[in-house]
């Protein structure tokens, strides 16, 4: 697993103070200290918490949006710092165990469809916005 090694304790620590956390935990809920999740981060027996999951959204520079798929309602508590720039995915969380990332499939009548996982939140500025207005609303910021 490549990302581990962007995981540093500076990094990490820094990240917790600028969302104004507290690492140090290993209950659930809890956010882990650098030690636990570099230890966990690749292993398929743990679950990605979302301080994890924010670090990662924040180290990537994107802007991450969740559907809850079980409570049929977004995710609150994970989104970019600014979607209006950032690159944006969404993801769907299924049986609350379980991430996977939707693609928008476009048809031509001359080629392959095109799959697009990623959206440019300029290219594709209507589809982030109506989103991001969903998600405003939803989750109140």
């Amino acid at each position: 697993c490549d990302f581990q090694k962007h995981i540093t304790p500076d990094e990490w620590n820094s990240f917790v103070r600028r969302e104004g956390l507290s690492a140090g935990g290993e209950g659930e809920g809890d956010v882990p200290s650098v030690d636990v999740v570099k230890r966990d981060f690749c292993n398929k027996k743990f679950w990605a918490t979302e301080p994890m999951i924010r670090y990662v959204a924040n180290k990537m520079n994107m802007n991450m949006i969740f559907m809850d798929v079980d409570g049929k309602q977004l995710y609150c508590g994970v989104h970019g710092k600014n979607p209006e720039s950032q690159p944006t995915t969404l993801v769907l969380w299924l049986n609350r165990a379980h991430f996977e990332p939707m693609a928008r499939v476009d048809f031509t009548p001359t080629s392959a469809p095109r799959k697009t996982w990623v959206f440019d939140p300029r290219r594709d500025s209507k589809l982030v916005s109506q989103l991001m207005t969903t998600y405003s609303r939803e989750c109140k910021i």
